[in-house]
């Protein structure tokens, strides 16, 4: 059996975000405490030993854990731990939203760019979009930024109290450990994941659910909220290409289509199918090897509690304008973890350690925060149905 090993990234100021899936700017793993790398070099040793079954290590992080730093050194030490678990699990965040920084709790304001193109003047005959030509001593236009606040685009501070017993710590220093590196890490994980997941499925109007049509393989007749298929999907593509924003179409490179579990399988046939045969009454249509929503991204979600809605979204980075993001605060990217130290005092002073537990009731106590969020902040390159159409 390996022995448990700590990593120690992020204690010196060299970036792990490259190795980091969810792309964390993290040069540096906060360290409010103000622990020495010495310090938590030596609390890893420690942790590793108990990890292991090393009944001298457990003796000496019981008698180390009273030194006056080593409550913190341990804390610290359990914050860099987590995140690099937290990094690692298996998310949606950081495939289907950008980023967007925000700088305190406040709603989103958005700025736009408001003007029609198309009549401004000196701009009888050039495209929406495109700054028109200014005669000699002519004065330039007018177009301005207006500010549009985003209904429910805000950063949340969350987070929870754990506890563990004083007599549970004297059984298991071990699994005690192991436990609060691997509950932190998920639920911050979990937070995430719902946070983007009801930002999509909450912010969502009528204006981009899939409405009845034509298929444009077939010219088959698509209800309005049709199941997912070839010719729902297909036809909801279609319709977003259709939009316009300021006097031009709506345009978006790449596409993901967002499943229940449910789905997983029937979007995975509609989008890996190498070459598509579209049957029109009795001619079949053969597209020649290609498959046209081939370059469509599939991502399951377990958040979403519909068993048969559905949603186009662009891909980050792949609209002009932004859809689904990731609230993010500088200095608040990460879990911060944070133990409770309220053990009381002994008669004739002197610390008590935090691991002899709190006064009141003998627990140790854990708290972790995290802030951000996800907002939806456009939703004209977006196409969704709630695939209930028979």
């Amino acid at each position: 059996m390996a022995t448990p090993t700590l990593s120690l990234k992020g204690l010196v100021p060299e970036s792990f975000a490259a190795k980091n899936p969810r792309k964390l700017p993290m040069d540096r793993i906060p360290n409010p405490y103000g622990v020495t790398v010495d310090g938590l070099k030596k609390m890893k040793t420690l942790v590793e030993g108990v990890m292991a079954g090393d009944e001298m290590a457990t003796v000496r992080f019981k008698e180390a854990i009273a030194y006056s730093d080593a409550p913190y050194a341990f804390a610290s030490l359990l914050t860099i731990n987590a995140l690099p678990q937290y990094a690692a699990l298996p998310s949606i965040i950081g495939n289907i939203t950008s980023r967007l920084t925000v700088n305190d709790f406040d709603a989103v304001r958005y700025y736009d760019i408001i003007g029609d193109f198309e009549k401004l003047q000196y701009a009888d005959d050039i495209p929406a979009g495109v700054l028109p030509n200014v005669p000699e001593f002519a004065p330039y236009p007018e177009i301005h930024f207006t500010p549009t606040v985003i209904a429910g685009a805000q950063a949340k501070k969350r987070g929870a109290q754990l506890e563990w017993s004083w007599e549970e710590q004297k059984r298991n220093p071990a699994g005690f450990i192991q436990s609060l590196q691997d509950q932190l890490g998920i639920a911050a994980s979990y937070t995430d994941d719902w946070a983007v997941t009801t930002a999509l499925t909450t912010g969502v109007t009528d204006y981009s659910q899939l409405q009845a049509g034509k298929s444009p393989f077939d010219e088959s007749t698509v209800p309005a909220n049709a199941p997912l298929s070839i010719h729902s999907l297909a036809l909801g593509i279609a319709q977003i290409r259709r939009r316009k924003v300021n006097g031009r179409y709506v345009n978006a490179r790449q596409f993901i289509l967002v499943v229940p579990p449910t789905l997983q399988f029937v979007a995975e046939a509609i989008t890996r199918t190498t070459a598509l045969n579209v049957t029109d009454g009795s001619v079949v249509y053969d597209l020649g090897g290609f498959n046209p929503l081939g370059q469509i991204q599939v991502q399951v979600d377990d958040w979403l509690t519909s068993d048969t809605a559905w949603y186009v979204i662009p891909a980050p980075g792949a609209a002009v304008r932004p859809a689904l993001v990731q609230l993010v605060m500088p200095g608040e990217e990460v879990p911060d973890i944070r133990v409770n130290s309220n053990t009381g005092a002994r008669p004739g002073g002197g610390q008590v350690a935090w691991t002899e537990g709190s006064y009141v009731n003998d627990t140790l106590g854990f708290r972790v925060r995290t802030v951000g969020g996800s907002a939806l902040i456009t939703e004209e390159a977006i196409v969704w149905s709630d695939g209930t159409a028979d």
